[in-house]
């Protein structure tokens, strides 16, 4: 069995939950387009991604599909070099190239 869990971040009021719980929600949905699937996911974690939050779903995957479809067929031939460099440069350092070059 498989479980994954989605956190918010904290607020001081429970008037707010509501964001953390829809937080909690972006984190879990926009995890599912990770290479890495993690069990935990912060939505403090997710980085620039955290701006598509409000894009619809569907909208998301069919982007992905057009722009990462065949990087993704041709990783699977190459020993996921692509996507490792990929989540390096944009999930891992938010787009940062210094700390990216770093870790590659």
């Amino acid at each position: 069995m498989e479980c994954q869990i989605g956190l918010g971040r904290h607020y001081p009021s429970n008037m707010q939950l509501f964001r953390s719980f829809y937080e909690a929600k972006v984190a879990l949905e926009l995890g599912k387009y990770e290479s890495n699937h993690h069990s935990v996911r912060h939505f403090e974690d997710i980085g620039i991604a955290r701006l598509l939050s409000n894009v619809h779903n569907d909208l998301l995957h069919e982007y992905y599909e057009a722009t990462l479809g065949e990087l993704i067929l041709l990783d699977e031939e190459n020993d996921d070099f692509y996507m490792v460099t990929l989540e390096a440069a944009f999930y891992n350092h938010n787009g940062d190239i210094n700390q990216t070059a770093e870790q590659l």
